[in-house]
């Protein structure tokens, strides 16, 4: 399912309906002023919250992603201790985001 936040369109929130549901209810509990900040604020409290509240939703800022930095440091740590098979879908998404961004700068 698909859902574009009340009140801010440029948010949209991925996932079954009860973790869209609780998604839209944290960020509107926890960053109310949404629609008036800039996107590089509000794609950084995004990311605060999501790490905060366990947010189990996908949730994409103008069609982009908003990843969780906790995931991804977790992540990375298992890579290191248990070798490069435990490299998930999760930090595989980001590292070809990253390298998608780093192709289309140059």
């Amino acid at each position: 399912m698909r859902k574009l936040l009340t009140i801010d369109n440029r948010v949209a929130i991925y996932g079954n309906k009860q973790h869209i549901e609780e998604a839209e209810i944290v960020l509107l509990k926890n960053i109310p002023d949404l629609p008036a900040i800039t996107e590089s604020q509000a794609r950084i409290r995004i990311q605060e919250v999501i790490d905060s509240e366990n947010i189990k939703a996908d949730i994409l800022f103008d069609g982009n992603s908003v990843w969780s930095k906790k995931k991804i440091l977790r992540d990375i740590k298992k890579i290191k201790k248990h070798g490069m098979n435990k490299l998930t879908d999760y930090l595989i998404q980001v590292l070809e985001f990253v390298l998608w961004i780093n192709c289309s700068l140059r």
